[in-house]
């Protein structure tokens, strides 16, 4: 697709007034230029670390339409590093001669902003986390997707499947294909098992644990434990409970962690034995470090976030996009971010493809963790969570 002339004017063929105007109506949260706080920073390890690069599989995948596209014919993706990697990139091209072009954004902030500046007509297919692609919708940005070209989605986990972040009004517009959830890594040369947040109370680790310092983190992780139906959208009263609680807790806490290198520097140098609201990709490096570490789900729950393929209601390819979005949930790509980025894949296509101990590795034998992890949603009251973290950290 041609990108549009200036970002600065083109805003899907709105001013940038009608374009804040609209923004403010669908409850985007414009800050500066953007549009949304970067409220759930992603972790910058799986782009550094130098990941395996699977092209061979055991189950190749098949192109539904059993047809290759025209010469010539390409796609523009916006995406997280980790999913549009080149050697992906190029496995997808081999089976249907559909060249793919990338963009790389750090933060949902970022691709929403791109997206108000014109991205919906400079590129083809996108891949948002959970809570903006609605949004994305209303904006007349996506497009419903066509499940018949992308027959795999029966391999979905019934979470994504189910999930209210991936159709509006029974049409789809997005399909999931890989998930996280932040939860615990610990040195189990200092305690032997972590299952549950209850470690988080126990006296013989005071001043032996460290807690992620953001607000829509730390918060949600506490009220899952509480038991609280929705951890992102929490009442003024639950608000004050979960603070209330967090004063047991504190005496265990030795500091708060802002970035995934300074939270594995503490397990590390011994200063603490684990770490919360953790990141998988965390536990790579502290295993390449010859620590003896483990990453851990805690049995009441987690919170995560998922990432789909949406579809620009401007391209010109709608039909390779959505074998493209196939693809992504097919018997290759699964095994490619399982294996080569250790993430989990939406769909369980890509067993075929992996060792019994690959597939429980990202709990592809598990059906119950993405059915118990409450996926991130931006609370309402935002500035309410972060008052109330602040006073939670002064206790």
């Amino acid at each position: 697709m041609n990108k549009p002339d200036s970002e600065d004017k083109i805003f899907c063929g709105m001013s940038r007034r009608e374009f804040l105007e609209r923004a403010g109506k669908l409850g985007l949260v414009v800050v500066g230029s953007g549009l949304v706080p970067n409220m759930f920073p992603r972790n910058g390890l799986a782009q550094t670390l130098k990941p395996k690069e699977t092209t061979e599989f055991k189950v190749r995948w098949k192109n539904p339409l059993g047809k290759k596209f025209p010469p010539g014919t390409s796609l523009a993706y916006f995406s997280w590093e980790p999913w549009c990697r080149p050697y992906q990139m190029k496995v997808f091209t081999e089976h249907t001669g559909v060249s793919v072009s990338t963009g790389i954004f750090k933060s949902t902030k970022e691709m929403l902003t791109k997206l108000g500046a014109g991205a919906a007509q400079s590129y083809d297919i996108f891949s948002p986390s959970q809570y903006s692609p609605m949004q994305c919708v209303e904006a007349g940005w996506f497009q419903e997707v066509n499940l018949k070209n992308i027959p795999h989605y029966k391999d979905l986990h019934p979470a994504f499947q189910n999930s209210p972040y991936v159709y509006k009004d029974g049409k789809h517009y997005v399909i999931p294909f890989v998930w996280g959830t932040d939860a615990i890594i610990y040195n189990t040369e200092k305690i032997p098992v972590v299952d549950s947040l209850s470690i988080l109370y126990d006296p013989k680790y005071k001043g032996r644990l460290t807690i992620q310092d953001v607000a829509t983190n730390a918060i949600p992780a506490l009220a899952i434990y509480l038991g609280f139906d929705n951890p992102f959208q929490l009442t003024e009263d639950q608000l004050q409970k979960v603070k209330q609680e967090f004063k047991k807790i504190k005496p265990q806490i030795r500091t708060f962690w802002s970035s995934d290198s300074q939270a594995n520097a503490l397990l590390v140098s011994g200063e603490v034995w684990a770490i919360f609201t953790a990141h998988l990709a965390q536990l790579q490096p502290l295993l390449d470090e010859g620590m003896k570490a483990k990453w851990s789900w805690p049995k009441e729950g987690s919170y995560g976030w998922f990432e789909g393929i949406a579809i620009s209601s401007f391209t010109k390819n709608k039909e390779a996009a959505e074998i493209f979005a196939d693809w992504c949930i097919g018997e290759e790509f699964g095994a490619m971010i399982a294996n080569d980025i250790n993430y989990y894949p939406c769909s369980t296509a890509c067993k075929v493809n992996m060792t019994k101990e690959e597939i429980q590795s990202v709990y592809l034998d598990n059906p119950q963790i993405p059915t118990k992890t409450y996926m991130m949603q931006m609370p309402k009251n935002v500035d309410r969570y972060q008052e109330i973290w602040s006073e939670m950290k002064a206790l």
